[in-house]
């Protein structure tokens, strides 16, 4: 346990590259939607901007791997404790970050009338239906699948180096390329668009939850035999 905790404060000490940087993203996009839609003055003006704090906690995943696990080994830490307080430390910051996205976007729905011009970016169609509950937990399981996503990634990098990455590449592309293709010939896009249509996020952010612990524990197996 001390040593999972050593693990967590690693982290930690790091709190440009964990806590602020994601959230300076975020406020900068978040001032440029703010700017662009008091110039604009529609009705309501939707934005994507949200999603960089999706997209940074994915490079966050690949980059705690080369900036701490060598540390941490250099320490005496054990991979499994290595995996395990990391695992801790993005789960934590996940739900604070889900709590707080969540506050954000009631404030801008319930409060401030998308923050006086009418904008929604923390609060959207679709992604923010449901209880609070329902909306946190969107959040955090969209912040974690994506970290783990980047996580097994460096992993893999760290355990067969440049070939099992392109390994992973060429793989998906074959993978994606003979789905796209089997997907037209059998006419089955409709199919999806329809499953996509009458799922939740909740659902969907549960799926993806799901997804993430299995690159979670295909994470763990790789760093079990990772050079430093």
């Amino acid at each position: 346990m001390n040593r999972i905790a050593g693990v967590i404060k690693i982290h930690l000490q790091d709190r440009w590259s964990w806590v602020l940087l994601p959230w300076l993203i975020i406020t900068i996009s978040f001032t440029c939607n703010l700017v662009i839609g008091a110039a604009m003055d529609e009705e309501n003006f939707y934005t994507g901007g949200l999603a960089s704090i999706y997209v940074y906690m994915l490079v966050m995943g690949i980059l705690c791997v080369n900036q701490s696990f060598p540390l941490a080994i250099g320490f005496g830490v054990r991979r499994k404790d290595f995996f395990l307080g990391t695992a801790v430390t993005i789960f934590t910051l996940g739900a604070i970050f889900g709590i707080v996205l969540w506050g954000l976007g009631f404030l801008e729905n319930n409060v401030t009338n998308g923050w006086g011009v009418h904008l929604h970016f923390f609060h959207l169609p679709y992604v923010s239906d449901g209880s609070a509950l329902m909306q946190i937990w969107v959040n955090f399981t969209v912040i974690t699948s994506l970290f783990f996503i980047g996580f097994v990634i460096a992993c893999l990098y760290r355990r067969f180096g440049k070939q099992g990455l392109y390994t992973l590449l060429i793989s998906l592309l074959l993978v994606f390329t003979i789905s796209g293709y089997l997907m037209n010939h059998y006419d089955r896009w409709g199919v999806v668009g329809n499953w996509l249509a009458s799922s939740t996020a909740v659902g969907l952010g549960s799926g993806m939850f799901g997804a993430g612990l299995i690159l979670a524990f295909l994470s763990y197996l790789l760093l079990r035999r990772s050079t430093v």
